[in-house]
């Protein structure tokens, strides 16, 4: 089982589908948890839509010509994007640790302009996590997520592959 995930081709399909849980999960939070993003979470998700172009590419071009170096290459440039992640996610941890600054503030927001297009939206604070689980933090899961889906993707990449 193990090795059929590890297989190149398929963990692009999991990679992409990794990437579409995390933004799910995370506008699950913020739509049904109202537990509003700051400025890092937003950014904390562009490498999942990264990763999810950088997946359907692969998809996509495999299947116009599939080879080993097509596979090999969407796995590297997907370990890169969950690296950067990964160093986004330790970053916005250290922020909320205090161990950084960030100059991110949140936007005063009033409920009856809820419906207006030009009325801010609701914004967290960087350094005031909203949700802690035993100590963890979000932007801490998001960190493990991030990196587990880097070593994979980098795994992935340089083991022998059986395509």
């Amino acid at each position: 089982m193990m090795n059929s995930i590890l297989s190149q081709r398929t963990w692009i399909y999991v990679s992409l589908l990794a990437s579409i849980f995390m933004l799910a999960s995370a506008h699950v939070f913020e739509t049904f948890g109202k537990m509003y993003p700051c400025d890092l979470c937003l950014k904390q998700r562009e490498p999942y839509w990264v990763a999810i172009f950088i997946a359907l590419s692969g998809i996509i071009l495999s299947r116009a010509k599939p080879s080993w170096p097509m596979f090999k290459t969407t796995c590297i440039l997907l370990g890169f994007t969950f690296l950067y992640g990964t160093g986004y996610a330790l970053y916005h941890s250290g922020v909320e640790w205090g161990i950084f600054h960030a100059g991110c503030q949140s936007v005063d927001f009033d409920p009856s302009q809820s419906l207006a297009l030009d009325s801010p939206m609701v914004v967290g604070k960087c350094d005031e996590p909203p949700l802690v689980i035993m100590g963890v933090t979000m932007a801490n899961m998001n960190a493990i997520g991030s990196m587990l889906l880097m070593l994979t993707s980098f795994v992935c990449a340089f083991r022998k592959q059986k395509n």
